[in-house]
């Protein structure tokens, strides 16, 4: 008995050191992949982007491309471009679209007019820009960039907001107080503060009240 009880105690410790080696390096995150597809033909009665990334997958002759597919959309930045975003449900798969677009890159490009990069824009003169324009457009107060990071004001005394990337000025747009991450608080303006303190002495101290039931005094000369 206790032979069986220590041969399943070290298969159990065996179980555990594969799993642990079988074990990723790192999480999965969905944006290490990601194709972006610029300049692919937007119809006016476009309601379905998938019916897009599946039209490409057959340019590809790739057999069930919707397969490989997490989710897609029609991104609003840039503006003039709105590319498609393709999240892939593994890298591999994202590696075999790359492989067989880098095959046909110049066909593609020259001929159908689009092509493909891999990844979101990661250039913050990009991603100021955009931002700029959507401000314009919102009519905030500023927009300008801090150690890399892109922020925005939508008034002169309020809280400075940040912009993450692409992606997030997309959502933005689609959303925007639910996207919105503050960077700083705003500094409430002076005109708050002004005669304030005097104001909640009087108050807290009675001068300047009247008790109830009380006359008033007659002024002596």
């Amino acid at each position: 008995m206790g032979f069986g009880f220590l041969t399943i105690l070290l298969l159990s410790a065996v179980c555990m050191f594969i799993a642990q080696e079988l074990k990723p390096t790192r999480e999965y995150k969905p944006k290490d992949n990601i194709i972006v597809v610029y300049k692919f033909p937007r119809t006016e009665d476009e309601d379905y982007v998938l019916d897009k990334v599946e039209e490409i997958g057959a340019y590809f002759n790739i057999s069930n491309p919707l397969d490989d597919i997490l989710k897609a959309y029609r991104s609003l930045v840039p503006k003039a471009e709105k590319p498609i975003v393709i999240y892939f449900m593994s890298k591999q798969a994202k590696e075999r679209w790359l492989d067989i677009y880098e095959k046909r890159q110049f066909e593609t490009y020259f001929k159908q007019g689009w092509h493909l990069m891999e990844g979101l824009q990661k250039g913050t003169d990009v991603l100021e820009e955009e931002t700029k324009t959507r401000a314009k457009e919102w009519n905030y107060y500023k927009v300008w960039t801090d150690n890399g990071t892109v922020l925005y004001k939508k008034t002169e005394s309020g809280d400075t907001f940040k912009v993450n990337d692409i992606e997030h000025l997309h959502d933005l747009i689609m959303n925007k107080s639910q996207a919105e991450i503050v960077y700083a608080k705003g500094e409430r303006p002076i005109s708050d503060f002004i005669g304030r303190g005097r104001h909640f002495y009087r108050r807290r101290h009675g001068f300047g009240q009247r008790r109830v039931g009380t006359s008033k005094r007659k002024r002596r000369w």
